[in-house]
């Protein structure tokens, strides 16, 4: 029986933890039980009895006064240590936020044992700082492998001096996740109020002036009880106001129901992204008529969710994954290169708008409804364009899992 720790972002709020963050961390829990059903897995989480028990996993919250020692106990354990998936190295968003990401893997170096990174994504120098890059080269230097979810977090690491692991160009982890037909999503749709009789649009929004480059990231400011930055606010105020016209725009034209998709659910850490998407439909002409997810649920049911709408205007990387996977046509509102990056990678550049190179410039409202227009025209050719692409993807995203049983093996 495999000993294996997750240095996840997946629960550090639980089950209302980011979209992104579940999603990859269900299918890396997904993944090890394929490879060794008998594992024992732990991994961080602030609600460590509800991860215990949706997971069946072993977990514990590493800000606690015991959880440094936790975390070395179980290390000194550990056959096989996790750093990601998903974006492991920038400092925009916050300088301890890379900090975080590579100081498990520090350690594990210092007591001599395994860590790997999954299907990672790497920022470029816009997005990392000189010493983050210097972090990055002395920790993932020290790793037994490494697997990067696109060419560019290749690239990057081996412009930051990464050397010494083979770095393996595969997918997002998520591609790993499966899709099943057990969820039962209908009443988790149903209770939003939405008319599963007629067609939907799907946004899936969140507030990004926190990406900052400030000291503490903001889950941390919130676990302090310190407020949003006034920079943040206002540019949050701005975009609440502009989102608000294309989602009417997209209603009114196309005739469409619109449900907002939070990226992360009411919680007591993180910036609360239900709250925005309360002011996003406040600020549409007809608040009445639009519908928000309120309640925390499962990737599969997300996936199913995207299936059944017209199109996604996605800002999270996840939600314009998710739809992917689902094969719905997708409009990417990009707030770092990682969106960008991702749709390149299927051939869906053309839809995708950059918000993150110059955040003071006028925001690209008429261009966003316009692209919006054309995905509409467009959307069944483009379906089944996603649909191979997706294909694509999940064989790449294979070698994830290939990575994995081979370091498992070797040490039985």
């Amino acid at each position: 029986m495999a000993n294996i720790i997750m240095c996840s972002w997946g629960q550090m709020d639980g089950a209302q933890s980011n979209m992104g963050d579940i999603v990859i961390f269900e299918s890396m829990v997904a993944t090890i039980r394929r490879i060794d059903p008998q594992s024992r897995i732990v991994a961080f989480s602030s609600d460590p009895d509800g991860t215990r028990r949706q997971y069946g996993i072993q977990a514990f919250d590493v800000f606690t006064a015991g959880g440094a020692t936790r975390f070395a106990s179980e290390l000194a354990r550990a056959d096989l240590v996790l750093l990601g998936g998903g974006e492991l190295v920038q400092d925009r968003s916050s300088k301890a936020y890379l900090l975080f990401n590579l100081a498990p893997g520090l350690a594990s170096s210092i007591l001599r044992r395994p860590f790997v990174g999954y299907a990672i994504g790497v920022s470029g120098p816009e997005e990392t700082s000189p010493a983050g890059r210097r972090l990055t080269r002395l920790v993932l230097n020290r790793a037994a492998a490494i697997t990067v979810r696109d060419e560019p977090s290749k690239e990057y690491l081996a412009r930051y001096g990464v050397q010494r692991p083979s770095i393996q160009l595969t997918a997002d982890a998520a591609f790993q996740l499966g899709v099943t037909n057990d969820c039962t999503w209908m009443p988790g749709l149903e209770a939003t109020g939405l008319d599963l009789s007629r067609p939907y649009a799907v946004f899936a929004v969140r507030s990004f002036g926190h990406r900052s480059g400030a000291i503490l990231p903001g889950f941390v400011k919130r676990r302090l009880g310190l407020g949003i930055p006034a920079e943040a606010k206002a540019e949050r105020k701005r975009l609440t106001h502009e989102l608000a016209r294309i989602v009417d725009h997209v209603a009114d034209r196309h005739h469409l129901q619109i449900l907002l998709l939070p990226a992360q659910q009411k919680s007591r850490v993180a910036f609360d992204d239900t709250d925005f998407c309360d002011q996003v439909a406040q600020a549409t002409k007809q608040p009445e008529r639009i519908r928000i997810l309120r309640r925390p649920t499962s990737a599969r049911c997300l996936i199913e969710y995207l299936r059944q709408a017209t199109i996604l205007v996605g800002v999270p990387l996840h939600s314009l994954i998710l739809a992917s996977i689902a094969h719905t046509p997708m409009l990417a509102l990009c707030y770092a290169s990682k969106g960008e990056r991702f749709m390149n990678r299927i051939k869906m550049d053309r839809f995708a708008v950059d918000l993150y190179r110059s955040p003071m410039a006028p925001f690209p409202t008429n261009r966003i409804m316009a692209l919006a227009d054309e995905l509409m025209r467009e959307r069944t050719s483009l379906s089944a364009h996603i649909a191979k692409a997706h294909r694509e993807l999940t064989q790449q995203a294979d070698a994830n899992e290939a990575m994995l049983r081979r370091l498992l093996d070797s040490n039985q």
